[in-house]
């Protein structure tokens, strides 16, 4: 299963887009302009020690060869627009991680299905099969008689043209209601449309970790649940 990108973030766009920011900032924030033309409000020390305040100025001075009409001169407008641009590709960069997650939630096993094994003690089960990678089982509890089962959680990932993954279930013996074992199964399948096809294999364990029966074979088709 490929996964094709239709639209990619071109760094250059966002830097343009970036620096327009930037420029509106210094447009719609005058009081910004204003704060970082001011002259510096902080005391300066003389050669004894003594803190004198500054002098006080009637305005700023304008220096054609350091500042623009608006008052800032030239290195500090640089400082701001340096940060509005490195603001506006942080908000970027996430606009273009979601752009890659909404690809993989268009992958074509995400959603739930009702899915078909003959082999399992009960043949019907319910998959949800998650855009993050994760699935999740369940099935009748009464349907099989000998354990109760609990859902199954685990991992899928794309695998050439079709997916592979694993679930994980816990079992207890009905009549002690003690645990019984851990099964884990493996599954491999390929999306056809809204139907699904594969093969699964069940291996179980004990408490300590040994395999004590498996691996059990089996076959699954799924059809995908529709609004």
């Amino acid at each position: 299963m490929s996964h094709r990108v239709d639209n990619r973030c071109s760094i250059l766009d966002w830097s343009r887009k970036a620096r327009a920011f930037a420029l509106k900032l210094l447009r719609h924030f005058p009081w910004v302009i204003s704060a970082l033309a001011a002259p510096s409000a902080c005391t300066s020390p003389t050669v004894s020690g003594i803190m004198k305040p500054p002098k006080r100025q009637r305005g700023p001075q304008f220096d054609p060869s350091t500042q623009e009409l608006d008052g800032m001169n030239r290195p500090r407008r640089k400082v701001l627009l340096t940060l509005g641009t490195l603001f506006a590709l942080c908000l970027g960069i996430p606009a273009c991680h979601r752009t890659s997650l909404n690809q993989r939630d268009r992958a074509p096993i995400v959603g739930a299905w009702l899915v078909e094994i003959p082999e399992a003690p009960f043949p019907l089960h319910m998959f949800i099969f998650h855009a993050d990678g994760t699935v999740q089982q369940s099935n009748p509890d009464a349907g099989d008689p000998n354990t109760s089962d609990s859902n199954a959680m685990g991992v899928w990932l794309a695998d050439g043209v079709g997916i592979k993954g694993k679930i994980v279930e816990i079992t207890a013996d009905r009549s002690t209601r003690q645990f019984m074992s851990r099964g884990e199964i493996s599954f491999s399948l390929r999306v056809d449309g809204n139907a699904f096809s594969g093969t699964a294999s069940a291996v179980f364990y004990d408490a300590v970790g040994r395999q004590v029966r498996g691996p059990v074979r089996a076959t699954l088709k799924g059809k995908r649940v529709l609004p």
